[in-house]
């Protein structure tokens, strides 16, 4: 895992709607690489402190990762599943429509 976390300090800052498929491939790619994708889609064990612990860090990097335009609501969300969930309803519906857009243009 040597070098895993600088691919953490590398995850682009989404800033609108339409990079947000890669943005989310990198968050993934990175997320993996450093044991924190489990974050992405389960809430951590509140009875072991080191996956709070790390649920912390992951909803710390994913939110240094959005701009402020995503960062009013997601940061009232508590867990990184939350966070991700929250960008994913705003960003990726944004992306959707923009794409569906795109092709009837």
């Amino acid at each position: 895992m040597v070098g895993a976390g600088k691919l953490l300090a590398k995850i682009p800052v989404l800033s609108n709607s339409s990079g947000y498929v890669n943005w989310e491939r990198q968050v993934r790619l990175a997320f993996e690489a450093n044991d924190l994708d489990e974050f992405l889609d389960s809430v951590p064990n509140t009875s072991d402190s080191s996956e709070i612990k790390q649920n912390k860090v992951a909803r710390g990097y994913l939110l240094n990762s959005i701009s402020i335009i995503y960062q009013d609501e997601a940061l009232k969300k508590k867990t990184t599943k939350a966070v991700w969930s929250n960008i994913k309803q705003i960003a990726g519906k944004l992306s959707d429509y923009s794409a569906a857009e795109m092709l009837h243009s």
